[in-house]
């Protein structure tokens, strides 16, 4: 995961599952913007690459 993802921050994991799935990008024009770009094939490896990653951290309980 990268460095500046927090961990804790599940909007965070989920944001950079959704964009290094390339379900997601952010807007080129509007950098609060976020499109949809991949079908739902992409959006759900992105959703069990996140579950992945935290249930891979050393802190993880459950």
């Amino acid at each position: 995961m990268s460095a500046n993802v927090d961990p804790d921050d599940l909007s965070d994991v989920v944001r950079y599952a959704l964009e290094t799935t390339r379900a997601t990008m952010a807007c080129p024009f509007h950098d609060d913007v976020i499109i949809r770009v991949g079908d739902d094939a992409a959006e759900s490896h992105a959703f069990e690459r996140a579950q992945k990653d935290r249930e891979d951290r050393p802190d993880h309980v459950g």
